[in-house]
């Protein structure tokens, strides 16, 4: 969830130094996660310290020092106020996750795609989720669906742990298989030969280039949920990527539809790029 941080400030700080905030906080758990100008530096105790106050829920307040980065997307992290930790508890649809915010890569705002996708799932059906972090897909679809096999695959150690944690967490490692691997070199072996109903891509940058191993995993007529960071001029852009990756290996596409699952800022939008592939 996201709170609004300049409505809390407004009489902690100058105007000029509100109009430099960012206008909102995402909340993990019980770590609030904030941006933080570097004009505002000297005002990072404070602030933090003022977030706790008014959420007596939040035992930490955790600034990002950059973006995602790097193979696994994870930031750059230091603790401006309360335990020094990143570690937490996020509860989410009836489902907890435990998880590490310096090590791994999750979205708070992802929850209500996490449980739309878990609607569209049918009985029966078998359900490959790449990249899939601590679970929060997997575990989703395996309590909110009745699919014959949920399967993970995460190639960071440290979030392949969590998952597993995860599954017994919540009591559903019956219905979930994990693997630690990479999603650039699967193969049909790794699953004991089976296809999969439904592909889930939640990688929200670079997806593409895992198209072509993950494509074959997918049974003819299976649906392929693709995501991607863009902003709306863009998306003519992906899905001919997604397209042209069905191409090559000689399968054809149905309408490809974009699903808005979230606002990025500056204009960018993750979407979702769903379409049945034959």
């Amino acid at each position: 969830m996201t709170t609004h941080l300049k409505k809390i400030l407004q009489h902690q700080l100058p105007q000029t130094e509100l109009q430099q905030l960012t206008g909102s906080y995402d909340i993990v758990g019980d770590i609030a996660l904030i941006r933080l100008d570097t004009s505002l530096q000297h005002r990072a105790t404070l602030i933090g310290e003022t977030i706790l106050q008014t959420n007596s829920k939040l035992k930490t307040v955790v600034r990002r020092l950059g973006k995602h980065k790097g193979e696994f997307r994870t930031t750059e992290l230091a603790v401006i106020a309360g335990e020094n930790r990143t570690h937490t508890l996020v509860r989410e649809f009836g489902l907890t996750y435990e998880l590490d915010l310096a090590s791994c890569y999750f979205s708070v705002r992802s929850g209500t795609e996490r449980r739309r996708i878990a609607s569209l799932v049918q009985k029966g059906e078998r359900v490959l989720v790449l990249f899939s972090g601590i679970a929060p897909f997997p575990l989703m679809i395996a309590k909110y669906s009745d699919a014959e096999l949920v399967v993970g695959v995460e190639k960071n150690s440290d979030a392949h742990h969590f998952a597993k944690e995860n599954c017994v967490r919540n009591r559903l490692q019956h219905k979930i298989r994990l693997y630690c691997a990479d999603a650039a070199r699967l193969s049909q072996q790794l699953f004991g030969g089976k296809k999969f109903h439904r592909l889930i891509m939640p990688l929200p940058v670079g997806g593409e280039n895992f198209l072509a191993t993950a494509l074959p995993l997918l049974c003819s007529g299976g649906i392929l949920h693709f995501y991607a960071m863009a902003p709306p001029q863009e998306q003519e852009k992906i899905w001919q990527k997604v397209a042209e990756a069905a191409f090559a290996q000689k399968r054809t596409i149905k309408k490809i539809e974009a699903i808005r699952a979230g606002h990025c800022g500056n204009n960018t939008f993750r979407h979702c790029f769903e379409t049945k592939i034959l």
